[in-house]
Protein backbone atom coordinates (compact mmCIF):
# COMPACT_ATOMS: atom_id res chain seq x y z
CA UNK A 1 0.00 0.00 0.00
CA UNK A 2 1.26 3.59 -0.51
CA UNK A 3 0.23 6.89 1.61
CA UNK A 4 -0.88 10.18 -0.51
CA UNK A 5 -0.63 13.12 1.90
CA UNK A 6 -2.47 16.00 0.57
CA UNK A 7 -1.19 19.70 2.73
CA UNK A 8 -2.96 22.48 2.92
CA UNK A 9 -4.61 23.73 6.50
CA UNK A 10 -4.45 19.86 7.65
CA UNK A 11 -3.04 16.85 6.46
CA UNK A 12 -5.71 14.05 4.95
CA UNK A 13 -4.15 10.70 4.60
CA UNK A 14 -5.58 8.56 1.67
CA UNK A 15 -4.93 4.79 1.37
CA UNK A 16 -4.48 3.90 -1.95
CA UNK A 17 -4.67 -0.19 -2.70
CA UNK A 18 -4.14 -0.10 -6.54
CA UNK A 19 -2.05 2.38 -8.55
CA UNK A 20 -4.81 3.83 -9.82
CA UNK A 21 -5.78 5.17 -7.12
CA UNK A 22 -3.88 8.24 -7.33
CA UNK A 23 -6.72 9.81 -8.91
CA UNK A 24 -9.11 9.12 -5.90
CA UNK A 25 -6.66 10.41 -3.92
CA UNK A 26 -6.42 13.48 -5.62
CA UNK A 27 -10.44 13.79 -5.74
CA UNK A 28 -10.90 12.87 -2.00
CA UNK A 29 -8.49 15.87 -1.00
CA UNK A 30 -10.37 18.17 -3.38
CA UNK A 31 -14.09 17.26 -2.13
CA UNK A 32 -13.19 17.59 1.03
CA UNK A 33 -11.81 21.05 0.57
CA UNK A 34 -8.20 20.68 0.62
CA UNK A 35 -6.50 22.87 -2.07
CA UNK A 36 -3.85 21.05 -4.22
CA UNK A 37 -0.93 23.69 -4.92
CA UNK A 38 0.33 21.82 -7.61
CA UNK A 39 -1.97 22.78 -10.58
CA UNK A 40 -4.22 20.45 -12.53
CA UNK A 41 -3.58 19.39 -16.60
CA UNK A 42 -5.67 22.40 -18.89
CA UNK A 43 -6.95 21.22 -22.09
CA UNK A 44 -7.26 17.34 -22.17
CA UNK A 45 -8.42 16.05 -25.23
CA UNK A 46 -8.65 12.84 -26.23
CA UNK A 47 -9.68 11.30 -30.40
CA UNK A 48 -9.76 8.61 -31.97
CA UNK A 49 -6.41 7.23 -33.78
CA UNK A 50 -5.56 4.47 -35.67
CA UNK A 51 -3.69 3.27 -32.94
CA UNK A 52 -6.06 3.83 -30.18
CA UNK A 53 -7.08 6.58 -27.53
CA UNK A 54 -4.75 9.66 -28.27
CA UNK A 55 -4.78 12.28 -25.32
CA UNK A 56 -3.11 15.44 -25.24
CA UNK A 57 -3.05 17.85 -22.62
CA UNK A 58 -0.96 21.56 -21.63
CA UNK A 59 2.43 21.37 -19.29
CA UNK A 60 1.83 21.66 -15.78
CA UNK A 61 5.14 24.03 -15.08
CA UNK A 62 5.79 21.39 -11.82
CA UNK A 63 5.65 18.26 -13.36
CA UNK A 64 7.98 15.25 -13.64
CA UNK A 65 4.97 12.82 -15.18
CA UNK A 66 2.15 12.66 -15.87
CA UNK A 67 -0.01 9.36 -14.84
CA UNK A 68 -3.09 8.39 -17.58
CA UNK A 69 -5.66 6.64 -16.04
CA UNK A 70 -8.40 4.70 -17.77
CA UNK A 71 -12.18 3.85 -16.07
CA UNK A 72 -13.63 0.99 -18.38
CA UNK A 73 -16.79 -0.31 -17.07
CA UNK A 74 -16.11 0.36 -13.57
CA UNK A 75 -12.53 -1.09 -13.73
CA UNK A 76 -10.02 1.76 -13.08
CA UNK A 77 -6.32 0.95 -14.20
CA UNK A 78 -3.35 2.58 -15.36
CA UNK A 79 -2.88 2.80 -19.04
CA UNK A 80 0.46 4.79 -18.64
CA UNK A 81 3.28 7.00 -17.34
CA UNK A 82 4.90 9.60 -19.43
CA UNK A 83 7.58 11.80 -18.95
CA UNK A 84 6.85 15.92 -18.52
CA UNK A 85 8.41 15.99 -22.20
CA UNK A 86 5.45 14.30 -23.40
CA UNK A 87 2.20 16.27 -24.09
CA UNK A 88 0.61 13.39 -25.20
CA UNK A 89 -0.32 9.16 -24.67
CA UNK A 90 -1.42 6.76 -26.85
CA UNK A 91 -3.79 3.83 -25.19
CA UNK A 92 -2.72 1.09 -27.68
CA UNK A 93 -5.34 -0.85 -29.22
CA UNK A 94 -7.93 0.73 -27.31
CA UNK A 95 -10.99 1.19 -29.01
CA UNK A 96 -13.89 0.75 -26.90
CA UNK A 97 -15.69 3.78 -25.03
CA UNK A 98 -13.79 4.65 -22.08
CA UNK A 99 -12.84 7.95 -19.45
CA UNK A 100 -9.33 9.00 -18.84
CA UNK A 101 -8.14 10.73 -16.14
CA UNK A 102 -4.74 12.74 -16.37
CA UNK A 103 -2.87 13.53 -13.15
CA UNK A 104 0.40 16.04 -13.27
CA UNK A 105 3.16 14.32 -10.94
CA UNK A 106 5.78 16.63 -9.17
CA UNK A 107 9.81 15.19 -8.66
CA UNK A 108 8.43 15.30 -4.96
CA UNK A 109 5.51 13.08 -5.17
CA UNK A 110 3.36 15.52 -4.65
CA UNK A 111 -0.03 15.04 -7.26
CA UNK A 112 -2.15 17.38 -8.65
CA UNK A 113 -5.94 17.07 -9.05
CA UNK A 114 -7.25 14.74 -11.68
CA UNK A 115 -8.91 16.25 -15.16
CA UNK A 116 -11.19 13.51 -16.60
CA UNK A 117 -12.07 13.35 -20.58
CA UNK A 118 -14.96 10.84 -21.70
CA UNK A 119 -13.73 8.75 -24.78
CA UNK A 120 -16.48 7.44 -27.04
CA UNK A 121 -14.53 4.46 -28.98
CA UNK A 122 -12.90 3.95 -32.09
CA UNK A 123 -15.70 4.02 -34.78
CA UNK A 124 -16.27 0.96 -36.82
CA UNK A 125 -14.50 0.84 -40.09
CA UNK A 126 -17.08 1.58 -42.88
CA UNK A 127 -17.19 -1.54 -45.73
CA UNK A 128 -17.12 1.35 -48.29
CA UNK A 129 -19.91 1.88 -51.45
CA UNK A 130 -20.19 -1.52 -53.04
CA UNK A 131 -22.31 -2.10 -55.69
CA UNK A 132 -23.36 -5.54 -56.19
CA UNK A 133 -24.58 -6.64 -59.85
CA UNK A 134 -28.27 -7.97 -59.42
CA UNK A 135 -28.74 -10.85 -61.76
CA UNK A 136 -32.24 -10.23 -64.05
Amino acid sequence: MRVCRANHRRSIACILVIAASVVLCASTARAQGVETTMPAPQGVTVQSSPAGAQLAWQRVAAAAQYIVVRTRQGAMAVAGTVPATALSFVDQGNAQAATYQVVAVAANGQRSASVSVAFAGVPATPLGNRVAALAP
